[in-house]
């Protein structure tokens, strides 16, 4: 599911699962990283503690790896295209893993045309770099097991992943997917 509204203020003030509709308190989050937008030399470091994070409670590897992939991906757009500072948070629970990403930047413009794979707004000197190449909120989808974006221009984004764990018996079913 993907949202373009106008409810950013409201999520952010209610701390509440845009999934699940239970209280996230962002005091309370399992781990937490700030996103330092301004140096893209970064990008990763906040997937790649959040990964040794999980791996040191015993989360299994291979969920481990989708939840990095996937958070990645989050931080790589808040600090490509936010123009603001971000947080990772990360909430365990027996069931699920939940990791929201959040930036108060310039928001997403066109959020079905940024679901496209390919497609980028990502100036030509990131390109160089070897970022932007449109696969982000694809590969952020395609990781996790729920996600939910709320987006408004000007006010910034909110990307909101469930990942099942399997590590406690949970079945992911034959595609990978519960939903999207």
């Amino acid at each position: 599911m993907y949202l373009h509204d106008k409810r950013m203020e409201e999520v952010l003030e209610k701390g509440t699962s845009l999934i699940t509709g239970e209280v996230l308190e962002k005091g309370k989050a399992d781990f937490v990283f700030h996103i330092d937008y301004f140096d893209v030399n970064m990008i990763g470091i906040g997937a790649s503690k959040l990964k040794r994070f999980l791996l040191e409670r015993g989360v299994d590897e291979e969920l481990a790896r989708r939840i990095a992939i996937a958070t990645y991906e989050a931080e790589a757009n808040v600090v490509i295209h936010s123009e603001s500072d971000g947080y990772i948070y990360c909430f365990i629970d027996g069931e699920k893993i939940t990791v929201r990403v959040e930036d108060r930047g310039k928001g997403i413009e066109n959020l079905e045309l940024a679901m496209r794979e390919g497609y980028s707004t990502a100036p030509d000197h990131i390109r160089e770099l070897g970022f932007g190449a449109g696969m982000g909120l694809p590969n952020m989808k395609r990781y996790s097991d729920k996600m939910v974006i709320i987006s408004e221009v000007g006010k910034g984004v909110i990307v909101e992943m469930v990942f099942f764990r399997r590590d406690r018996g949970e079945d992911r079913g034959d595609s990978g997917k519960t939903g999207a």
